[in-house]
């Protein structure tokens, strides 16, 4: 009788259904379900409440994020964010719907793995604060200043945004600039130009002023469009 509730078993395993494997697009059609979600990083960044956010590319206006809650970041490593800048990863997990976007929530590193087709980003002043630490404040904005849309991306008719990872220095001055999701050339360049040229109010960690990374975003529209 043992062996026979042992076959039944293993018969029982073997129909299990397995874990699709889905890319950031089809991951919409399976909210709810357990999948592997495969995708290149395009961008990724750290908040309040949310914790760790990484970006997958999609080809239309859908957005798919992996999240690592607040509470299991250390489990990842510094900053870990910024290890999958650029990288090709699978992650699995439930896919869950939050506002406009698909996400899963990735608690433990063994659920993303990193498939060796880019080789991503350097370590971008690992040792500057991050928007999610403990006790930080926020930069705040003194003084904006647009970008310059350049004659060749107009005649291009090139619209969209360029993403980069900027250190806002302890006096309020732009620091390093990064672009972490280019848009076209020129742009990418006026992008940063025009970065350089913001001004702050610093952030406080603990009620000091220290230099901390944060993502922003330039948009370049065409007029009509």
């Amino acid at each position: 009788m043992r062996t026979v509730a042992a076959l039944l078993l293993v018969g029982l395993v073997a129909q299990e259904p397995s874990i699709p494997r889905l890319n950031s697009v089809g991951a919409r059609d399976h909210v709810g379900e357990v999948a592997t979600v495969c995708g290149h990083v395009i961008s990724s960044a750290c908040s309040l409440p949310l914790g760790g956010v990484i970006e997958f590319a999609t080809n239309d206006r859908h957005r798919f994020e992996l999240r690592i809650p607040l509470e299991d970041r250390p489990k990842f490593g510094k900053n870990p964010e910024d290890q999958f800048l650029n990288r090709m990863l699978c992650a699995t997990g439930r896919i869950e719907k939050r506002d406009t976007l698909e996400e899963i929530a990735i608690t433990d590193p063994k659920a993303i793995e990193t498939r060796p087709d880019l080789p991503g980003l350097p370590p971008f002043f690992p040792d500057v604060h991050r928007p999610c630490d403990p006790d930080m404040t926020l930069p705040k904005v003194k003084k904006p200043v647009k970008p310059l849309y350049t004659q060749r991306a107009m005649a291009e008719h090139v619209a969209g945004t360029v993403v980069m990872q900027v250190v806002v220095e302890a006096d309020g001055r732009v620091g390093g600039v990064r672009v972490v999701r280019s848009l076209h050339r020129d742009l990418d360049a006026a992008a940063i130009k025009a970065t350089r040229a913001w001004q702050f109010e610093p952030g406080m960690f603990q009620g000091h002023p220290v230099p901390v990374v944060v993502t922003m975003e330039m948009m370049f529209s065409l007029r009509g469009k």
